[in-house]
């Protein structure tokens, strides 16, 4: 938090909607912040981080037992990927973890001892190896604090920050794990702007962003209290129904229940707040 960095662990028992703090034991990661965390099964992964006591990026790689609380530090064969932050860690089936983008280097303090990674890398569980992923495809310029989903046998990503070239995404592209080939997907329907640090969950086939940060035009930046919701596998009816409503055409002829539904989406866009950003609820 603001006044430094913790090593506890803590749940939240959404039934209740309490905190309890956790205890662990095994061999723990030390404090840090800007690691990424991922799931495979009952293990909670945590890889990399910005480590304030030695003040320098990491590239450990941490597992805890849900079950147990018992920590374990996972081994590096061979090559290991470079030390980072504010990356993202993606579990892929059983055994492997994807690491994309983050801040690396060893050292923080100066810009020149730190870079923005453009490279996949894939971590095996069983093998403990670390391989860079031969990608083909979109190439994504390299940025910290963006996200990520895991979406059957790919990765959804979207936005980030590069401060180097003090830029701030908004593309939206797919890693497919089994050919590491990169998409970069246009949507259609509003969009959400350039920002970093969003939060994003995968919920059946909709892709749900909400909050980040974006710099203003006036140099301030503002932090985003929007939600979006992206259908990634949409029926041909949806899709009928959002062209109906994009290009403004006359939904009285269609059975009741599906011009009411219309009726509803077309008062809610009619209510829509337009600033400069164009950042709108997509419902």
């Amino acid at each position: 938090n603001d006044d430094g960095l913790i090593t506890g662990v803590s749940c939240f028992d959404v039934a209740t909607s309490s905190w309890q703090n956790c205890k662990t034991s095994g061999q723990s990661p030390g404090a840090r912040d800007g690691h990424a965390c991922t799931l495979i099964g009952s293990t909670m992964f945590i890889h990399g981080g910005y480590s304030k006591m030695h003040f320098r990026f990491t590239n450990s790689l941490y597992g805890l037992n849900l079950d147990t609380l018992v920590w374990e530090l996972y081994p590096c064969v061979g090559p290991c990927v470079r030390e980072r932050d504010f990356h993202t860690a993606t579990a892929i089936g059983k055994n492997k973890i994807v690491v994309y983008g983050g801040r690396c280097g060893q050292q923080i303090f100066a810009a020149s001892s730190f870079f923005y990674d453009q490279s996949f890398y894939c971590y095996d569980i069983q093998d403990g190896k670390w391989s860079e992923m031969n990608t083909t495809g979109y190439k994504p310029m390299g940025r910290r604090s963006h996200t990520a989903a895991h979406c059957r046998e790919s990765v959804v990503y979207f936005g980030g920050f590069n401060s180097i070239l003090n830029k701030h995404f908004a593309d939206l592209f797919v890693l497919n794990v089994t050919t590491n080939h990169i998409t970069e997907v246009r949507p259609w329907g509003e969009y959400p702007c350039a920002r970093r640090r969003p939060a994003c969950v995968l919920v059946g086939s909709e892709l749900i962003i909400c909050g980040g940060t974006s710099l203003l035009p006036t140099k301030e930046y503002i932090d985003h209290s929007d939600t979006f919701i992206l259908n990634l596998f949409p029926t041909l009816q949806e899709i009928c129904l959002s062209h109906i409503l994009n290009n403004g055409m006359d939904y009285s002829v269609l059975p009741p229940h599906l011009s009411s539904y219309l009726k509803e989406l077309r008062c809610i866009d009619e209510k829509r707040y337009e600033d400069e950003f164009k950042v709108y609820p997509i419902l």
